[in-house]
């Protein structure tokens, strides 16, 4: 249609011609007349008909006052130039600010005073040029304004607002969120962790000083304000009503927005101070939480999730999304964790599991393994050994043995847990050659650390750990060496008084031990006959009166002579027979052998889920009755020791010594110890799988 200059001032839609001095017009959205007459002076972006316009855009030179600029005001060039602009859908972004102000003007009108139907398509058009203008500041921001505003024109009672990515572009609180605030805070009901985030974020864009990761705020923030305040927070209503209004952007003057009726008796959450101080600062302190993790992801993406992230993850994001790999590692180790107190792993299975290629200690350098120490102090999960808090750190070749622990359960390496953790570094370490041994040392130190009141409850855990990974690891790596900085003068003599009590306590030791123990006590100032004293006590005493502190060798003397081939034989005469003395002889054998079968045979065994395994086949380098013992402990898992050794008697074998052998041959085929006696008897089910290659079938 051919617009003349009509007096009253109407909404040209999408989709409508309008032609003005032969200019065809075809995107609509904008307002064609001389006046609104509505005494409110928003004239100034109506495109009046009745002014010409020139035969040229080119001459068009923009004034300096983006404000006061009207389209009456703009020469003839200008109103050209601004037609030409808007027939082209404003695509083109080097325009003046003062084509971007009357044009948003005209769509502001549209939305907040006019209330047209299209409101929803004019929204759509600011979303458009929020896009394609994303450099022009000015644009930006009047179309942002116009989006968050507009969210409480139909805003319903109880309806939650959801979160959009369009409005961080305005530093205005969307007016949706307000209102929702506001009518909790009328109606005396908690604001909850969902409501609170929204309402902070929101607040935090006047204040921001740089790029917040909503996301990961959110997550955290829910973690922390559900934390704080489990039921929300009442909010006392301020006797403030709400008002709420937007600024034109013809600079002319403000304008209330259109809300519905029952908003305007709300109260106003922005008055509520110390509400609104509380989130604020909440906010603020789980984005600086949050700031060395999200400067990481913004500088290198591919980072999310890795080593370096976890490290400066808040620990109460550990077990979400955002820890990637390692929120499973934290799972399973938990699961674990809340089965039996200690789990020890292979540490290159560990290092699968993480996704990290280290495959040999050369490749690990200082810096890499304080990251691994920190991504596992973050999971709230210790282990040993752990070099922060002792002479060694974990070796690729060896185990790794994790518990519980907040924060990593870090302690200080000084004083009785330098003693403590010296004595089980020499002792199970340099000391103790067999399984049997390590295990007994543990039971020992656990003995001594029992009675020592300087130690305090995470101290014991760790120093329990401590000595647990020193018994997976015999033989695959040695005790630590001993670093006497680390002890005052004054502490030696409790080192060696430890060392004596724990090595006094092993069974079977060999000459060798024995004389390493010797020369360390003497190294830190002891007297090696405290040693010999301390075994000479605590060993059995055998039926002699002799007691067994090492066990004794056959002679290497001379050999005894044959006697000479011409010395005279002599007939020896029969012995007499006494017919008396062997019926007595006979009848305590039958009666010692009743006893010796009551004491070796004990109750009988009952059958067992184990006994069904036994066809399977023994393992290598074991006979059928130690196999079908092993089979028995595997099948439980952990045997009391009573129902062990009735097992064992029942087989005619010594418990101790089962024990022995089948540790022995483990030791020689997966390196280290299957079965653990720690008051019960228990089957390391970690080494299940090698221990099943062993199997010979039957």
């Amino acid at each position: 249609m051919v617009v003349t200059g009509s007096y009253r001032a109407r909404w040209v839609p999408r989709g409508e011609t309008t032609h003005i001095h032969g200019m065809g017009l075809f995107t609509g959205l904008f307002y064609v007349g001389r006046t609104f007459d509505d005494g409110e002076g928003h004239d100034k972006y109506i495109v009046n008909p009745s002014l010409p316009i020139g035969r040229s855009a080119r001459d068009y030179i923009p004034g300096q006052d983006p404000f006061g600029a009207s389209y009456e005001a703009l020469p003839p060039s200008g109103r050209r130039a601004y037609l030409e602009w808007i027939s082209g859908s404003c695509r083109d972004t080097a325009i003046p600010v003062q084509f971007v102000r009357l044009y948003a003007s005209g769509l502001y009108r549209r939305v907040f005073i006019d209330r047209g139907g299209d409101s929803e398509m004019v929204l759509a058009e600011a979303r458009r040029l929020m896009v394609l203008h994303a450099d022009n500041v000015v644009f930006r921001d009047l179309m942002a304004n116009l989006i968050v505003f507009a969210t409480g024109i139909d805003y319903r009672k109880g309806q939650v607002p959801a979160y959009k990515a369009e409005w961080r572009q305005s530093i205005h609180t969307a007016t949706e969120v307000t209102l929702r605030i506001a009518s909790l805070i009328g109606d005396r009901a908690p604001v909850g962790v969902d409501d609170a985030f929204l309402f902070a974020l929101e607040r935090s864009k006047a204040r921001a000083k740089g790029v917040v990761d909503a996301d990961g705020v959110r997550l955290l923030w829910k973690r922390v304000y559900a934390g704080r305040h489990p039921d929300g927070i009442v909010v006392d209503p301020p006797p403030q009503k709400l008002k709420l209004g937007i600024s034109m952007p013809d600079g002319v003057k403000a304008i209330k927005l259109p809300v519905p009726e029952w908003c305007k008796r709300l109260p106003d959450p922005r008055e509520a101070t110390a509400f609104c101080v509380r989130i604020d600062a909440l906010f603020d302190e789980c984005v600086a939480e949050l700031a060395s993790y999200s400067r990481l992801v913004r500088k290198t993406p591919s980072a999310a999730g890795s080593l370096e992230a976890i490290n400066v993850l808040p620990k109460q994001l550990v077990a979400t999304s955002m820890a990637g790999r390692f929120a499973s590692v934290k799972a399973a180790l938990d699961n674990a964790l809340a089965k039996q107190g200690v789990v020890a792993s292979k540490v290159l299975r560990l290092f699968e599991f993480m996704e990290l290629p280290f495959r040999d200690d050369a490749e690990m350098s200082v810096g890499v393994r304080k990251l691994i120490a920190g991504a596992m102090d973050k999971m709230d999960i210790a282990f040993e050994p752990d070099g922060r808090f002792g002479a060694a750190g974990f070796t690729t070749k060896g185990n790794v043995v994790f518990f519980r622990g907040e924060n990593g359960l870090p302690v200080e390496w000084e004083g009785a847990y330098a003693i403590h953790r010296a004595c089980a570094d020499f002792v199970i370490g340099h000391v103790c050659a067999t399984a049997t041994q390590a295990v007994a040392a543990e039971r020992a130190l656990f003995e001594v650390r029992r009675v020592d009141a300087e130690l305090d409850d995470r101290e014991r855990t760790r120093l329990a750990a401590h000595a647990r990974s020193l018994v997976v690891d015999l033989g695959v790596r040695k005790g630590a060496s001993f670093r006497q900085g680390k002890l005052h003068e004054s502490e030696l003599p409790r080192l060696a008084h430890s060392v004596v009590q724990v090595v006094a306590s092993l069974p079977e030791m060999e000459v060798g031990s024995i004389a390493t123990a010797e020369k360390f006590i003497e190294k830190i100032g002891g007297d090696r006959r405290a040693l010999h004293a301390a075994m000479h006590r605590r060993q059995p005493t055998d039926q002699d009166g002799l007691v067994s502190v090492i066990r004794a060798e056959p002679s290497r003397g001379v050999a005894i002579p044959t006697p000479p081939s011409n010395a005279r034989k002599q007939e020896p005469s029969p012995p007499a027979i006494d017919l008396d003395r062997l019926m007595r002889i006979e009848a305590e054998t039958v009666m010692v052998t009743g006893l010796l079968s009551d004491i070796f045979a004990g109750d009988p065994v009952a059958e067992s889920p184990a006994d069904d395994k036994v066809g399977l086949g023994g393992f290598s380098g074991l006979d059928d009755a130690h196999s079908e013992i092993l089979e028995a402990v595997m099948a439980s898992g952990e045997m009391a020791r009573g129902d062990f050794d009735t097992l064992v008697k029942s087989k005619r074998l010594m418990p101790d010594g089962v024990l022995e052998t089948i540790n022995d041959m483990a030791f020689d085929v997966i390196g280290e110890p299957i079965l653990v006696d720690n008051g019960n008897v228990i089957f390391e089910d970690h080494l299940r799988a090698e221990l099943e290659k062993t199997r010979v079938t039957a």
